[in-house]
């Protein structure tokens, strides 16, 4: 009964924390340990689908494929970053967190 009465909506900090706090910039730093891996890989459609095992824990759809390849293919030098940003920022992973 307590746990059903409890609030899902998010607080403005807990979405500031999560949107710009400590747990996504270790992410995305230069040198954090996805950054590392990611940048071993070869093709942008094996690091695609290594960084939604290692965040979501699954693979992307076909659909969530051909829209990061193609805004990786425009963002050449941010892109990565920008789809680990989006990936952690997610509600699937805030769920899985």
């Amino acid at each position: 009964q307590i746990i059903g009465e409890g609030n899902l909506d998010p607080t403005l900090p807990q979405v500031l924390s999560l949107l710009n706090g400590q747990l996504t910039t270790n992410f995305i730093i230069k040198n954090s340990y996805i950054k590392r891996q990611v940048n071993r890989i070869k093709e942008s459609e094996d690091k695609l689908d290594y960084l939604y095992q290692v965040i979501l824990t699954r693979t992307p759809t076909k659909a969530e494929k051909q829209i990061a390849l193609a805004y990786l293919t425009k963002n050449e030098k941010t892109g990565i970053e920008d789809l680990i940003w989006a990936l952690v920022n997610s509600r699937e992973f805030l769920f899985i967190q």
